[in-house]
C-alpha cells in the first residue's frame, strides 16, 4: 500500500514533505514563532522606557550644566575685592544697622559686572541685603588702578 502511494515519487520527495508538514505543525504549537526565532531582548521590550529615561538624563544634564555656570559666576562676584569690602561696610555700618535692623544678611544673585584688564578694572554691582526691618540694595560703582580700588558710591 505504502508503494502504490509512493509509486512515481522519490522517496526524498516523501521525506521532505513530512520534515515540511512537521515544522508547520511546530510552529503552530509555540504560538506561531518559528523554532529558530529569539524571543525579544531587554530593549526591544523597553524602548519606550529607555527613549524616556535617556531624555530625561539629557534634560538633568542640561540643568545641572546651567546650575554650575550660575553658582560658578555667582562665586567669582562673591568672592571678589569690591564686592567682600561692600559686603563687610554694610555689616559693620551703624546707618545700615539702623535702616534695617540687626543682624543684617547680604543675599544671593548679585547683579551687575566686573571687569579686568592687566592691573586695572571696573564694578558695577548690585548686591541685595536684608535685615529684620526690611530689605534694600547695595550700589558698588569703582575703578581699580594698580591692585587699588577707588569707589564713586557703596
Amino acid at each position: 500500500m505504502i508503494n502504490e502511494r509512493l509509486s512515481g515519487v522519490p522517496l526524498w520527495y516523501y521525506t521532505l514533505a513530512r520534515e515540511k508538514v512537521n515544522d508547520l505543525s511546530a510552529t503552530a504549537r509555540h504560538g506561531g514563532l518559528l523554532d529558530s526565532a529569539a524571543p525579544p531582548n531587554w530593549v526591544d521590550r523597553n524602548w519606550k522606557w529607555l527613549v524616556a529615561l535617556l531624555l530625561v538624563l539629557a534634560l538633568l544634564i542640561v540643568v545641572s550644566f546651567i546650575a554650575v555656570v550660575l553658582f560658578g559666576v555667582e562665586a567669582l562676584k562673591k568672592n571678589s575685592d569690591p564686592y567682600q569690602l561692600a559686603a563687610r561696610r554694610a555689616t559693620e555700618s551703624p546707618a545700615v544697622a539702623e535702616k534695617l535692623g540687626t543682624p543684617i544678611h547680604v543675599g544671593w544673585f548679585v547683579s551687575g559686572n566686573i571687569n579686568f584688564s592687566g592691573s586695572d578694572g571696573s564694578v558695577n554691582l548690585s548686591i541685595p541685603v536684608s535685615g529684620p526691618n526690611g530689605r534694600g540694595h547695595i550700589g558698588v560703582v569703582g575703578k581699580e588702578h594698580a591692585k587699588r580700588w577707588t569707589f564713586r558710591n557703596t
